[in-house]
């Protein structure tokens, strides 16, 4: 779990928060769901690192230019490797995508709790900021999967009784049948550009 976020993030916690307490805020309208999940989308997105399952470690130790990219443990373009149809993973047969191991709905679910609180006068704006920070910084990770993977995954829940910031942000994974595995031998070190 990280201990802290970076400064990308860190714009996102403030406009996040500043989002959840807008006078105006009504999800119904204007998208406003849509666009508050890809924002938080995009919050966990900005990490520096990405984890990579066995799979995924598979297809890279079988490439010699994907290879030498992670084994380097340099920021790389994980586009140019991963995302869409052009990506070398497609080319390789093993199209893979970026997961996040919470997704953005239980996310959104937890700040729109502490939103509640708020506007019920249980919490000061300060206390709240505080939590929604707490939320985003246990925000999961971004894991890049192979589709075939993908597909073993719960959709946009975790498992039940799961408790943000107590339990593993990987349960979802761990859950699956059979369960998606997570490399220990690599990481993915993301270079400036958001992979969502």
């Amino acid at each position: 779990m990280p201990t802290a976020l970076n400064d990308t993030q860190l714009m996102w916690v403030e406009i996040i928060f500043r989002v959840l307490t807008a006078r105006r805020f009504d999800l119904k309208r204007g998208d406003l769901d849509y666009v508050l999940r890809n924002m938080l989308a995009k919050h966990t997105s900005s990490q520096d690192v990405y984890l990579v399952s066995v799979g995924v470690e598979g297809l890279v130790a079988s490439d010699k230019e994907m290879l030498e990219a992670f084994e380097t443990r340099q920021p790389i373009d994980l586009r140019k490797f991963f995302y869409g149809g052009k990506s070398k993973a497609t080319k390789l047969g093993a199209p893979t995508l970026f997961e996040h191991s919470i997704p953005a709905a239980v996310l959104r679910g937890e700040l729109l709790q502490i939103r509640s609180r708020l506007q019920k006068g249980e919490l000061t704006e300060d206390a709240s900021y505080g939590l929604v920070s707490k939320v985003l910084l246990n925000c999961g990770d971004v894991v890049i999967i192979l589709k075939e993977e993908n597909r073993r995954l719960a959709r946009s829940t975790m498992p039940e009784g799961w408790v943000l910031g107590r339990d593993s942000p990987l349960a979802r994974y761990d859950n699956a049948d059979p369960p998606v595995l997570i490399s220990e031998r690599f990481k993915a070190y993301r270079n400036e550009k958001i992979c969502r």
